[in-house]
């Protein structure tokens, strides 16, 4: 390999590595499609260019989804940043709808008025991309009732029983603990890029733009920033879940001491005596009282509905061993989902 040949295959390989590509992804065939990675990664500008070859490839139509109306105010300026991949056609948006070349090809919407497309017709929409499906710590931005559900909705209302249709949904790692994974009831392990459930159907893809986080390490302000908590979401791909301190499963030698029901997920407390560790498991006896719900949307029958201030025993416990360092969890998910509990209590 001469040294040209040799700088044009690490030009390529660099790219590859810095900017979102999902020829793999589509290739798989799911139906329903998250991709997880970096701020600045190319997942949109990917979405976006497969938004216009889907139309002048296969006259196919598309829909770009946000949650809300307000995430819309720019849609006007969508196709800039692409247009020059295109220089034979022209790439307009008029009242959140596409054109190419003067010939409708889709339209922007958003989720939260999702019962408005019920009963209409979209015949020739193959595709649909959710942006920003998960919401950054700190934002006031929130989710959507029942965001699962809302979801599943729209694309049955536009894919009806068609073949060959995908809802690909971007986001930035920020927690495992989210609507949509709760929906499904799914946990990715995040050792691996590429994650599949329900018999293939729903992929969950990992993107780590490797080349783009070596490259930061050039500088001193990188090197800080990927020393940060922010540059470990924002650059290195990495969830608060994935650290695997305090992971383990409970022996067999634990007891039973309460469990409860948080975002669909049943979780059971268990406590070794020997060691005194409390372990937080998707294992629950509900014959042992008491179950909770710890919020309305988990309550059902033989559930009590979790008060905090009427609670003196049994989260507090939880809440010592975790100070303690004596929690352990079964799973990333577990895990986050337990977190998320104990930051409602103001706990960090």
């Amino acid at each position: 390999m001469t040294s040209t040949e040799f700088e044009k295959k690490s030009e390529k390989n660099s790219s590859e590595t810095i900017y979102y590509n999902a020829d793999e992804l589509w290739s798989r065939n799911s139906v329903f499609n998250y991709v997880i990675g970096t701020r600045g990664d190319g997942k949109t500008y990917d979405a976006k260019k497969r938004m216009v070859k889907l139309w002048l490839n296969k006259r196919k139509e598309s829909i770009y989804l946000r949650r809300y109306k307000s995430e819309l105010k720019k849609i006007d300026t969508f196709f800039d940043d692409i247009a020059h991949e295109f220089p034979d056609h022209k790439l307009e948006v008029k009242n959140k709808k596409f054109y190419c070349d003067d010939e409708f090809f889709g339209f922007a919407d958003q989720l939260s008025t999702f019962g408005q497309v019920k009963g209409a017709t979209f015949p020739n929409v193959d595709l649909v991309v959710y942006d920003e499906f998960l919401i950054e710590k700190g934002s006031k931005m929130l989710y959507l009732s029942y965001e699962g559900d809302a979801l599943m909705s729209y694309c049955s209302s536009i894919f009806r029983k068609r073949k060959g249709v995908k809802m690909i949904a971007l986001g930035n790692s920020t927690s495992l603990i989210n609507p949509h994974f709760s929906y499904w009831q799914i946990v990715p392990d995040l050792t691996k890029r590429f994650n599949t459930f329900k018999e293939g159907l729903i992929t969950v893809e990992k993107f780590t733009a490797t080349a783009y986080a070596e490259s930061l390490e050039e500088s001193d302000f990188g090197k800080l920033l990927l020393m940060s908590p922010y540059g470990a979401m924002a650059v290195r791909n990495e969830f608060a879940e994935e650290k695997n301190n305090f992971m383990g499963s409970k022996p067999k030698n634990a007891i039973y001491f309460f469990g409860c029901c948080y975002q669909g997920q049943d979780i059971g407390f268990w406590i070794d005596y020997k060691d005194y560790y409390t372990y937080a498991s998707t294992s629950v006896d509900r014959t042992q009282p008491p179950f909770f719900s710890m919020t309305s949307n988990d309550h059902s029958n033989n559930t009590i509905l979790y008060l905090k201030g009427a609670d003196k025993f049994y989260f507090p416990r939880i809440i010592t061993s975790y100070q303690n360092g004596g929690l352990i969890f079964e799973n990333p998910y577990i895990k986050g989902l337990v977190l998320s509990i104990l930051q409602s209590f103001s706990i960090r």
